[in-house]
């Protein structure tokens, strides 16, 4: 940037208008910062992301993961955990899988968010 540049927008900085935007509240503040990087709607469940949901994100515990889960689907993932089989839809029994973070598949311990 020139010296003439740089005066001219020293003195733009220092001359108020009115014609500068308001500052926004702190509730659009919120929205917009978490709407901007949260997903709209959860890639498990596929329900759109409650506002607690992004306001309190429930991270992967793997560092470098920014993968946020669901409550909804982190509640129904942590109570089936404490089941040694899980049923499928026709109504047989299988062995539980165990619980991963669907973006980098690393081992989330159902404990971790069970509060136990």
């Amino acid at each position: 940037m020139s010296a003439a540049n740089v005066d001219a927008h020293d003195r733009d900085d220092d001359v108020d208008d009115g014609s500068l935007p308001r500052p926004a509240a702190a509730d659009d503040v919120i929205d917009s910062s978490a709407s901007a990087t949260a997903p709209s709607c959860c890639p498990i469940c596929l329900d759109p992301m409650s506002r607690a949901d992004v306001l309190h994100p429930i991270p992967c515990p793997t560092p470098g993961c920014d993968y946020n889960f669901c409550l909804n689907c982190m509640m129904g993932l942590v109570a089936s955990s404490n089941d040694d089989y899980c049923t499928a839809s026709d109504g047989s029994r299988r062995v539980k899988v165990r619980l991963a973070c669907p973006s980098c598949r690393c081992y989330v311990a159902p404990r971790r968010y069970s509060g136990g």
